[in-house]
């Protein structure tokens, strides 16, 4: 166990067009919260991350969670 090293100390930029979702997202938001995700993160900006995993052969990520936030992105 102690060559193990956690995903969490290998955080990267990644532009926001590198990202797809998954193909399963159980999560729906309606509108009007959506919109106040928007606004929250103009404001505040990103206070949670994008959690994406790699797909090398894609040269893509896939999300894992923050499929809305990457939404506000684009």
């Amino acid at each position: 166990m102690a060559d193990f090293i956690s995903p969490v100390y290998r955080v990267q930029p990644v532009h926001y067009t590198r990202l797809r979702a998954n193909s399963y997202n159980p999560n729906a938001v309606a509108p009007p919260e959506f919109k106040l995700l928007e606004l929250s993160i103009w404001e505040d900006g990103f206070t949670m991350p994008v959690v994406c995993y790699s797909i090398p052969e894609e040269d893509i990520f896939e999300i894992v969670d923050g499929f809305h936030r990457w939404r506000v992105m684009c």
